[in-house]
């Protein structure tokens, strides 16, 4: 079958890019023709730039000033990132949330995969409508299908307008599967639809699969090493990391940006803004002793590679993402939900690694089985 994917576009974002290529190589093996739509975020103009960035500079105080980067700086922020999607994930051409519509209508795509990723969650999608398919919502030639798709927040964050249109258009999904059992609940409470919980995208492919794309890179030795793979930095979580660090006696690293937010109208040292590869992000887990991630897909890479870990929960990006995992392999323990009250005995207890790759399996099992469905 001619397959389309429709996730949020990509980015800098390390698990935003590598559960699309992992639900794309999914498809591939399942012996279809799969293509991401090359959704393209807002193109900011120069004006429009300007009256922007003059804006936050008067309207926030100095010390949170989070100033725009301009296009040449994002190109070379993302330099890596886009080397990845190059090489491990097929686009379409370029395509506008407007065009949409005249884009399936010249593709005659059998079925089109919404997710994974939070694209249910209007804060974070340019168009939520388009994540339910508007554009092509009285097309039933084409199978509608979400897979792994996920709302990324506790509370129902939908406005009244977006909750009718939205829920008009779930229903003419062919097949309904989210990321988190919240997100089940969800559907069913808001929507009126049954949704199947399955597993994301990136939990379909196996640890040898992710070991493929690093082994042949030249790419830096933290064997033996704690991975701090931290988004939302504070000094609490930083202590805590020293903290962590000087317990099990390892030096910790880190594989993310110096820097990810533009306080300056100018740069001067745009490196240390840049991404690390992606290949060097996952290497990153296979050589950590022990991994302390505030990420979602931090704590899914920790739970593939097979390593100790704690979760540090992030209410702001959505805690549901985590509780709904970490049940998932009976792995609740590793949550850390206040970094002042850590319980330091956490990190000495192994993980049954056994029982968690058995459950593994079964859900892999399932959600394969979801897709198969899904397109028969």
């Amino acid at each position: 079958m001619k397959i389309a994917i429709l996730t949020l576009p990509l980015h800098v974002n390390y698990g935003g890019n590598v559960q699309n290529f992992a639900l794309q190589q999914t498809l591939l093996k399942l012996g279809h023709d799969v293509v991401t739509i090359n959704c393209q975020e807002a193109k900011i103009g120069t004006l429009r730039y300007g009256l922007s960035t003059a804006k936050r500079l008067f309207q926030q105080p100095k010390s949170s000033r989070r100033l725009l980067f301009t296009k040449k700086e994002k190109e070379i922020i993302s330099l890596n990132h886009k080397r990845f999607i190059c090489d491990y994930i097929k686009l379409t051409e370029p395509v506008d949330f407007t065009e949409l519509s005249l884009f399936f209508k010249k593709n005659k795509f059998d079925a089109v995969f919404v997710g994974s990723d939070q694209v249910w969650r209007p804060k974070y999608t340019p168009c939520i409508e388009s994540y339910f398919l508007s554009f092509i919502q009285d097309n039933t030639a084409i199978k509608k299908i979400s897979y792994a798709a996920s709302f990324g927040s506790d509370k129902w964050e939908y406005n009244s307008q977006q909750h009718s249109i939205c829920k008009s258009l779930i229903e003419k999904f062919d097949a309904l599967s989210v990321r988190e059992s919240l997100g089940a609940d969800m559907c069913k409470e808001y929507f009126s639809v049954n949704a199947q919980h399955v597993l994301d995208p990136t939990m379909l492919l196996t640890k040898e699969e992710y070991i493929e794309i690093f082994k042949s890179e030249n790419l830096p030795n933290h064997k033996g090493k704690l991975f701090n793979y931290t988004l939302d930095v504070d000094e609490a979580k930083n202590k805590l990391i020293r903290n962590i660090s000087s317990h099990v006696h390892k030096d910790f690293f880190t594989t993310y940006p110096e820097k990810t937010q533009k306080k300056t109208l100018f740069i001067h040292d745009i490196k240390t803004y840049q991404y690390p590869s992606v290949p060097a992000w996952l290497k990153s887990f296979f050589d950590a002793d022990f991994i302390i991630t505030d990420s979602f897909h931090g704590t899914v890479f920790s739970i593939i590679f097979n390593k100790p870990f704690i979760a540090l929960s992030n209410k702001e990006r959505g805690a549901a993402r985590f509780t709904s995992l970490l049940n998932m392999f009976g792995l609740e323990s590793r949550l850390v939900t206040d970094v002042d009250k850590f319980d330091k005995n956490i990190i000495d207890d192994n993980i049954d690694y056994v029982e968690v790759n058995k459950r593994l399996e079964q859900y892999r099992i399932m959600s394969l089985d979801f897709i198969s469905n899904a397109l028969s």
